[in-house]
């Protein structure tokens, strides 16, 4: 093949090497996915069932043409081609997830405890990836209540969850139909399609969002170095953190909201045109209250002094650009306004529901103060080998590639060699140190709360990776010169790079919390390649960062970030895995002809209402306190039930008590079955091992469903 670089193609006949490539990628992708069916469940250590899938087949075929086209066609114009259409490139890549209904929902979890059925739908299966079942808060709480919003035609009171009136616009807040929809984009699939299409829209939309948003605020940031750019948007949207918590307490919102809110502030501050000065103070308005309606403080107040850090920046260096107007301070006062009666009417209309919350003995009671980050800040070592292997709960070291404590030493060396003249990454390192003193040595309680920094957990660790990744990349966009030019002092800080490197993996090989380490111990193999990793990170900014070796570094990076993010959440396809089930046929057939409150036991609660069915026991997000002081009618019990929680049912003879559960969001119910009648319960569904003691019961329990795993009881009085 020949290459000429003023040229689009590489080789002569460029038609003929396009067809030819289609007929050897179809040759490949099926033996890409014939390799995928049997080395797959070899590299994981949860072995899940793995089928022949055509989406599969089309992905891996798209995947091989893609690779083939830079044989054919010159890189350099495919990637002019995909900057210069990004935009459009994305909208259709998120129809076309959202037509084939494609999501990363764990929710064929629920084949572990419920029956397929007879002739089950393929696509109660992942296409790609594993289910986790360590990520309950998502299949097991936060999308069957979106998914039962479309029994509640999307009002903001919800009384299927807790079968008890809940609001629907805190804590998990989900769907509605309701002013603060405005800010909340990725949920308008729900609203406008149902629930199939519309968690598609949830899980596709917000991911491309970070993605482009990531990239654009870098693009700004390195001066439109494409490169380091989407490395940044790697690091960022495949990072594990992101991964592993993508569906809930809504990270990803904070992140698209915020960044987005940093490039409008400086488009704001960049032009004169005062119709896009108005549109872009509305779109930093929404991207406030995107921010506020996320609603999860142990990540948004870390993060808020990230972002206004950038902000200083940003205004500070941006302030004699454009074209300043006095009708500037109205659209800022307008934006302000709408931020500020918005959030205010949002929490003037879920007022009960914040006080509720904040009143709870968990979370509400809950202050930080730091002082076991130690730990922590080596944990992301850990982060490529957690998709593979399996870990107790990798959720809670999952991090980003922020490469501690190697960026904050070249990052002292940078300024040092810039005489302390660079503004933005003065004010990261400020804000980076001040969160390391926090998480390590701890505050004292009137510091923590001063800072707010008291409503944070040790999930302050991801944030500093991010300042950390917006560090080293600021640093790498600079110029490519090495840091250090003298051949003595570079290899000092190489050597010494090498030494952390390999003190990072140790620690966090002989962690204290083991629970985010594999259970079968992780190779030394492993440690000794992320060392090198981390090695080579280092001692590439003492080198001459040109041509291929910034190239290698940039794909190197961007592949590091794949592969630690991309197999956590499994790709589905429609909600098969919940709809398709004999027991959600049946549960929405009784629902539907005689309406009734429902009890479950067994991991059968919150699968119940996600097929429009009241539920008791599932998922309290917020305390039923007049429900539960029936049976605590001193009192004495309501640290038990007020709180967030997960209720574990079991039956008993003996009186009806509430005891704690295993963990601070859950208690246990023991129910005597008479209490059913008190508890105004019309059904009763658990596992087919479930035994309901009956002696003495005043009533009748009537089987009315049955199949392998799952049992429907209807209660009747004894008349």
């Amino acid at each position: 093949m020949e290459i000429n670089l003023k040229n689009t193609y590489r080789v002569k006949t460029p038609a003929l090497w396009l067809a030819l490539g289609i007929g050897i990628c179809i040759i490949a992708a099926y033996g890409l996915e014939a390799l995928y069916v049997r080395i797959f469940p070899y590299v994981v250590t949860e072995k899940q069932i793995l089928l022949q899938s055509p989406e599969r087949w089309v992905a891996f075929f798209i995947f091989c043409y893609y690779i083939f086209l830079h044989f054919v066609i010159q890189p350099k114009k495919i990637y002019h081609f995909i900057y210069k259409y990004r935009f459009l490139l994305a909208f259709a890549v998120f129809i076309l997830c959202v037509l084939l209904q494609l999501h990363g929902s764990s929710m064929s979890i629920w084949n572990t405890y419920l029956s397929k059925g007879d002739d089950p739908s393929r696509f109660q299966e992942p296409i790609f990836g594993l289910t986790r079942g360590i990520r309950s808060d998502e299949w097991n709480v936060f999308t069957p209540l979106a998914m039962s919003q479309e029994f509640n035609d999307y009002g903001i009171v919800n009384s299927i969850s807790r079968a008890w009136p809940t609001d629907m616009l805190t804590i998990y807040n989900q769907p509605v139909w309701d002013i603060t929809l405005i800010a909340k984009p990725f949920y308008w699939g729900y609203l406008l399609l149902g629930s199939s299409y519309g968690l598609s829209w949830f899980w596709a939309g917000r991911m491309i969002a970070l993605f482009l948003v990531t990239f654009e605020l870098f693009m700004l940031l390195t001066k439109g170095k494409k490169g380091y750019s989407v490395m940044a948007a790697f690091l960022i949207s495949f990072a594990p953190v992101v991964q592993w918590w993508f569906a809930i307490n809504f990270f990803v919102e904070m992140l698209v909201a915020g960044q987005l809110a940093i490039l409008m502030i400086y488009h704001f501050m960049n032009t004169s045109s005062l119709l896009k000065k108005a549109l872009y103070a509305f779109v930093f308005a929404l991207c406030g209250l995107a921010y506020i309606f996320a609603l999860y403080p142990a990540w948004m107040i870390p993060l808020l002094y990230v972002f206004a850090a950038l902000a200083v920046w940003v205004i500070i260096s941006n302030f004699k650009n454009g074209k300043r107007r006095k009708a500037e301070w109205f659209y800022i006062a307008g934006a302000l306004l709408m931020i500020g009666g918005i959030a205010a009417f949002w929490y003037l209309r879920s007022e009960e529901a914040f006080t509720l919350t904040m009143n709870t003995v968990y979370p509400g009671s809950r202050v930080y103060t730091g002082g076991d980050g130690i730990d922590w800040i080596f944990a992301y070592t850990t982060n490529l080998a957690t998709p593979y292997l399996s870990t107790q709960n990798p959720c809670e070291g999952a991090m980003m590639y922020g490469f501690f404590p190697l960026t904050e030493i070249l990052a002292c060396i940078y300024l040092f060699k810039r005489k302390f003249k660079d503004l933005f990454v003065i004010l990261l390192m400020a804000l980076d140190i001040f969160f390391l003193l926090f998480v390590i040595l701890g505050a004292p309680v009137w510091l923590a709360k001063a800072t707010l920094l008291s409503n944070t957990t040790a999930r302050i660790m991801p944030i500093i990776c991010f300042i950390e990744i917006l560090i080293f990349i600021k640093i790498l966009s600079s110029d490519d010169e090495p840091l250090i030019s003298a051949k003595l002092p570079r290899a000092i800080f190489i050597l010494a790079g090498i030494g952390l490197s390999v003190l990072a993996v140790y620690t966090a090989a002989h962690s204290y919390y083991t629970s985010i380490l594999p259970t079968n111990n992780t190779p030394t193999v492993y440690w000794i390649a992320f060392a090198a990793v981390m090695s080579a990170f280092m001692a590439y900014f003492f080198l001459n960062r040109k041509g291929k070796l910034k190239t290698v570094f940039t794909l190197c990076m961007c592949l590091l970030a794949f592969l630690s993010g991309v197999f956590v959440n499994p790709v589905m396809r429609t909600t098969d895995a919940i709809y398709d089930k004999p027991l959600a046929e049946a549960v929405q057939e009784i629902q539907q002809k005689e309406p009734g409150i429902w009890i479950g036991a067994d991991m059968t609660s919150n699968f119940l209402i996600a097929n429009g069915a009241p539920t008791i026991t599932s998922t309290n997000i917020f305390p039923a306190l007049e429900r539960w002081k029936v049976f605590d009618e001193t009192g004495e019990k309501q640290d038990i039930y007020n709180r967030y929680a997960h209720i574990f049912l079991y039956f008993t003879e003996e009186e009806t008590e509430l005891a704690p559960g295993p963990s601070g969001d859950t208690f246990a119910l023991y129910l005597n079955p008479n209490d059913l009648f008190t508890l105004g319960v019309d059904y009763i569904c658990t596992s087919i091992g479930t035994e309901i003691p009956t002696g003495g019961f005043q009533g009748a329990l009537t089987p009315i469903y049955e199949d392998g795993n799952a049992r429907i009881y209807r209660v009747d009085p004894i008349e």
